[in-house]
């Protein structure tokens, strides 16, 4: 009887990665569906791994809150963040009416970077995904330049 190796566990941190991937897909532009399934994996990433983080529990009403209040104590800046993430991934889950822009994907994949960072769990394997999103990611001139193929 031979015996299976053993699986590694899975980090939750690789949603992120995941994320970062559909996202560099050309269908991630125009596909409102997977806009909203990339904020989830996100939104998801930094929830799961700030929960362990912080031994906190996402059971109950306001289980995702608690990881927030958890967060505040000692990692002020992936508290906000992660709160925010939580109403765009609401929003994005919840709101069928609602569009999902690139633009909201692109902040929820930058908030979700702050709170694994700041965790100290950013996944090593996002090298070739890592684009650095500069500090004029609002700027609306950056995302509606027309493209040279139209």
């Amino acid at each position: 009887m031979s015996s299976s190796p053993k699986a590694k566990p899975f980090k939750p941190a690789e949603w992120y990665s995941l994320a970062l991937r559909l996202f560099d897909t050309k269908p991630a532009l125009s596909s409102e569906c997977l806009r909203r399934t990339i904020i989830g994996r996100a939104y998801y990433a930094a929830l799961i791994c700030a929960r362990d983080a912080t031994g906190s529990s996402t059971v109950g009403q306001e289980g995702h809150k608690n990881v927030v209040n958890a967060l505040r104590k000692n990692y002020g800046t992936a508290a906000g963040k992660l709160d925010a993430l939580r109403l765009t991934r609401q929003k994005a889950d919840y709101s069928p009416d609602k569009d999902i822009t690139s633009r909201e994907v692109e902040i929820c994949l930058k908030d979700s970077r702050t709170v694994l960072s700041e965790l100290g769990l950013l996944p090593q394997d996002i090298a070739p995904y890592n684009k650095p999103y500069s500090d004029n990611y609002l700027d609306s001139n950056k995302f509606l330049v027309k493209s040279k193929q139209e």
